[in-house]
């Protein structure tokens, strides 16, 4: 909420959008490394240690999830900067990862949809089968290729948008937009 205070300060939107996908970043390695740490490593000690499954196998799954939660920031980010508030963004997002989920669950005991699961980004993260078959080099590709797509289309509207437009603005992702006023402070738009 605090994104009018932010513009007004002399740093380019460009900086500040590159700044909050750092921060999102670093709080999905985090949180992946403080579960890793706390619930795997700290538990060694107490696991039964039946099967051959390892704590290493543990934290590679727990930091597998890592791009996915990237993705989903970055579509978060570029809905963030079209869309008419936070509320709708956050709820197009959560959108989306309850149809991603769905869409490989359903494509994957379903034969006839079968091939709809290559749609959903979650098929990317190797997820269900990780602890058994590893780590899909390709599959890992493709996601931090969304990563870097989706990232990249957020910017261009994060830069061009109105800040206190409540609308949804499409035109700032497809080219329109508004330009700066000339009396704006850097980084900003005139409204």
């Amino acid at each position: 909420g605090t994104i009018d205070f932010v513009a007004s300060l002399p740093i380019s939107r460009r900086r500040l959008f590159l700044q909050k996908a750092l921060a999102v970043a670093s709080g999905a390695v985090l949180v992946a490394a403080l579960t890793a740490g706390i619930a795997w490593i700290a538990t060694a000690p107490w696991n039964e240690g039946g099967g051959d499954l390892t704590v290493v196998d543990l934290v590679i799954a727990t930091f597998a999830m890592v791009p996915f939660v990237l993705l989903v920031g970055a579509l978060g980010m570029l809905l963030g900067a079209v869309g008419p508030s936070r509320a709708a963004a956050a709820a197009w997002t959560g959108g989306f990862v309850v149809i991603a989920y769905l869409v490989v669950a359903i494509a994957s005991i379903t034969d006839s949809i079968e091939n709809f699961r290559y749609l959903s980004p979650y098929y990317y993260t190797d997820l269900p089968g990780i602890l058994e078959n590893g780590l899909d080099g390709a599959h890992q590709a493709v996601l931090w290729a969304m990563i870097g797509v989706v990232t990249l289309a957020g910017l261009r509207p994060f830069e061009r948008r109105e800040l206190a437009a409540e609308r949804w603005q499409w035109g700032a992702l497809f080219g329109a937009g508004t330009e700066p006023r000339m009396d704006a402070a850097p980084g900003t738009t005139g409204t």
